[in-house]
């Protein structure tokens, strides 16, 4: 009996065996690409670790060569040693191998995708740009952007108006083909719109003054009316308590003759707005009007905020003046008549800009006109900035052009800052 035991231990032996040299042969391949892969994620994460390394030293790499050009010490803005920006720029820009990093790699600076370097806003030059590192297959990225501002006026223009430039603004010029193209995109990304949507419809002027003072839980308080008309000799002023926003939207302003009104917010025209002769209109926040914007003869506008013709053309009568701090926009022309005169510490920035004999324009912020700028006799125009005209320049015989200070000082050009995006 002790013989069959035996013999049936032995039977189970071979079974055994068996199965375990098939599990062998089945784990060991499937053991082996678990290590593999392991590997290469332990080895994907440490190069994305490095790539992360890369990217920041791009970005430090930038500033650094920035500040090689400084003409003082310590924080920005300061004034940069060159005569534009354009060769720091290409100096950061590019390619280097690093020997910093265990598995090699490289880094650059690039543009950044879907933006035309360098970008005009409010007298600035914008540059977005991107920090790369790249390690094998690891690819770290860092958006920034690095602003810079002309301390001394410049008019940028196609070289075919080289000859119709007067003597006062030849020695200040920068020939560009791509004026034109310049222009219009300063232009039409200063044509902002925004959207309210009405807390209260009224449908007279003295129903809105009862609704402001009875819907102040509103912040903004937004009232809509139809037509917004004052009549000549009307005086209306709507404004709220506290301090609050408040915005009025009309399909239309008309203002007649010698007529005044006060707005303590936005005013928003869905289609034009229209001012009789001898009005007043001070406004402290924005105007935007859908259409055109037509002023009278000898008429008075403060605008505290932007003034914007989202898809027309702004004129202005005779000895009109108009002061606005913001941005002075249209997607179409600017008329100045004789003997008036506009201030913007903003951009003006629209199609043509036609200015009137003895008018005067005061333009803080930079200038982009897509086509022409026309200046009459015994007319002046001063700007800061930038002055970038597309197609033509006329000027009378006696017409005055008068550069301003622009936006600092020590150098051509100054470097106010960087920031990631």
């Amino acid at each position: 009996m002790a013989k069959k035991r035996i013999r049936g231990q032995e039977g189970y032996v071979l079974p055994l065996a068996l199965m375990l040299v098939v599990l062998l042969t089945v784990l060991t391949p499937a053991l082996l690409f678990l290590s593999s892969t392991g590997f290469l994620l332990s080895k994907h994460n440490s190069q994305a670790y490095q790539a992360r390394y890369l990217a920041d030293a791009a970005y430090e790499s930038a500033l650094q060569t920035v500040y090689r050009y400084a003409q003082q010490s310590g924080s920005p803005p300061f004034p940069l040693s060159v005569s534009d920006e354009s060769a720091i720029i290409n100096q950061i820009k590019g390619t280097h191998t690093s020997t910093n990093t265990t598995d090699g790699g490289s880094y650059e600076v690039v543009d950044l995708p879907g933006h035309s370097n360098p970008e005009i806003s409010g007298g600035q030059r914008l540059y977005y740009l991107q920090a790369r590192g790249i390690v094998g297959s690891a690819v770290s990225s860092i958006d920034f952007k690095m602003v810079f501002s002309q301390n001394s006026p410049e008019v940028l223009v196609p070289q075919a108006l080289a000859d119709q430039l007067p003597p006062e603004l030849q020695s200040v010029a920068v020939y560009d083909n791509n004026a034109p193209q310049r222009a219009q995109t300063q232009r039409d990304a200063l044509l902002t719109s925004p959207s309210y949507t009405p807390n209260v419809t009224c449908s007279s002027v003295s129903q809105m003054q009862n609704a402001i003072q009875s819907n102040l839980n509103y912040d903004p308080l937004v009232i809509k009316i139809g037509n917004l008309i004052l009549g000549n000799n009307d005086t209306f002023t709507f404004s709220r308590p506290d301090s609050k926003q408040l915005v009025i939207v009309a399909d239309t302003v008309t203002l007649g003759n010698n007529s005044n009104l006060t707005v303590r917010g936005t005013l928003i025209c869905n289609n034009g707005l229209t001012m009789g002769n001898g009005s007043d209109l001070n406004v402290s926040g924005d105007v935007i009007a859908g259409s055109s914007v037509t002023f009278g003869n000898k008429i008075d506008v403060e605008v505290g905020g932007n003034l914007t013709s989202v898809n027309g053309s702004v004129t202005f009568g005779n000895e009109s003046l108009c002061d606005v701090s913001g941005n002075l926009v249209a997607k179409g022309d600017f008329v100045l008549g004789n003997g008036g005169s506009i201030s913007v510490d903003g951009w003006l920035a629209g199609n043509t800009l036609s200015v009137g004999n003895t008018a005067d324009v005061y333009a803080y912020g930079g200038t982009a006109l897509v086509y022409s700028l026309i200046v009459g006799n015994q007319a002046q125009y001063t700007f800061n900035g930038q002055l970038i005209v597309g197609q033509s320049l006329v000027s009378g015989k006696t017409a005055k052009f008068n550069l301003g200070f622009g936006n600092g000082g020590g150098s051509n050009v100054s470097f106010l800052g960087a920031g990631k995006l």
